[in-house]
């Protein structure tokens, strides 16, 4: 007797293969999204120390050692330090001053990209700081 098709057992093996397959390829798709928006957001925000940066070299003389400062996003934004070019950020950039170098913390700061999806929720911190602008 000749056989044409296939068995319900070989039928099932390909679909558990094929599920196990699909299983991973989302997940590692998901794993890459995410890099992705980690890896854009870091750049971005490497950018915004740069034009804080350029912002704070004019007003070194009137930081004070070891204080901490605010500087608002908006502000580096209109004096064209920082180019908003498919992310778009809002709220604060807190600095502190040691020496000649500063230390940022972005807990105030939330970006997203131009699309509306979010690379950093806006955090809370406990630091309280002298505005500069």
């Amino acid at each position: 007797m000749k056989k044409n098709g296939f068995t319900l057992i070989e039928l099932l093996s390909v679909l558990v293969i094929l599920g196990i397959i699909s299983t991973i390829a989302i997940q590692t798709y998901n794993v890459l999204i995410k890099t992705n928006d980690e890896t854009k957001y870091t750049y971005y925000y490497d950018l915004v120390k740069l034009g804080a940066d350029l912002y704070l070299e004019s007003r070194k003389n009137y930081l004070e050692d070891g204080s901490c400062y605010s500087v608002k996003y908006s502000t580096l934004v209109e004096r064209n330090l920082v180019k908003e070019e498919g992310v778009v950020c809002e709220g604060t950039l807190l600095l502190s001053r040691s020496g000649k170098k500063f230390t940022y913390d972005d807990a105030l700061l939330a970006c997203k990209t131009k699309e509306g999806k979010v690379l950093k929720e806006k955090g809370t911190t406990t630091k309280v700081c002298t505005a500069t602008d």
